[in-house]
């Protein structure tokens, strides 16, 4: 068996950029759940379930379509990375083989700065490195475990995680309402504390959600919502 081979269960195969795929390995590592590891053949998988009964496949396979759908949100938020996709299912047999329920799909490749994490050693006053400190979730983690206790944060990473269309975006901006109001606070306020022109950026999503060519507005572009998007859904689960 390499040492590359998982431990027996269910994975999912992830499809996206090489990017947002080392985002995902980076991120999403043990001892914390979830977990997305490298492959044998270089692949991405999300650990999904521990066992490994055939007869489980459509439930696995429905339960990790809605997991990636959080973790794309999480991600985005975290460390600015892409949604990827679905992209089949593996399930690893105790005697370390593979059997591949795969949907498959061309990888996308694009140079883009992004949010890696440096590797820092840290030096005690003599010099010497210091122990490792205590592993920890990662944000990206801390903000999935948040998700499975609130149907509110939930929200908010499905539609952070989509957010490429100004419908998603509307639905963003309602989902980030409603967790605020659950704080005890309005988010307006908390679109001023972060920069973030909230009126200008649901005017543009309901300009562009009912296609209103005789409003005379000036919407902002879809670029620049999703960034302002990002920085507002970090304030409001920042307040958490």
């Amino acid at each position: 068996m390499s040492d590359k081979t998982p431990k027996p269960g269910w994975y999912a195969v992830l499809k996206g950029e090489p990017i947002d795929l080392a985002l995902w390995r980076e991120a999403l590592s043990e001892p914390f759940e979830p977990v997305a590891l490298e492959g044998p053949n270089g692949e991405t998988l999300l650990r999904c379930r521990e066992g490994h009964a055939a007869s489980e496949g459509e439930e696995i396979r429905e339960h990790a379509i809605e997991r990636i759908a959080l973790v794309n949100g999480a991600l985005r938020l975290a460390k600015a990375a892409r949604p990827v996709e679905f992209g089949g299912l593996v399930r690893y047999s105790e005697d370390g083989r593979a059997h591949h329920y795969v949907w498959a799909g061309p990888d996308v490749i694009e140079l883009r700065a992004i949010m890696m994490s440096p590797t820092l050693t840290v030096l005690g006053p003599d010099g010497t490195p210091l122990p490792p400190a205590e592993p920890m979730p990662s944000p990206a983690q801390a903000l999935l475990g948040c998700a499975d206790g609130s149907d509110q944060v939930a929200d908010v990473l499905y539609y952070a995680g989509r957010s490429d269309s100004w419908f998603e975006i509307y639905k963003c901006i309602e989902a980030l309402r409603t967790l605020a109001a659950r704080q005890g606070a309005k988010l307006s306020d908390l679109a001023q504390q972060s920069g973030v022109p909230l009126n200008k950026l649901q005017r543009s999503a309901n300009h562009y959600r009912h296609n209103n060519r005789r409003d005379p507005f000036k919407p902002m572009p879809l670029a620049e919502a999703k960034s302002h998007l990002v920085n507002l859904a970090r304030k409001v689960l920042e307040e958490r």
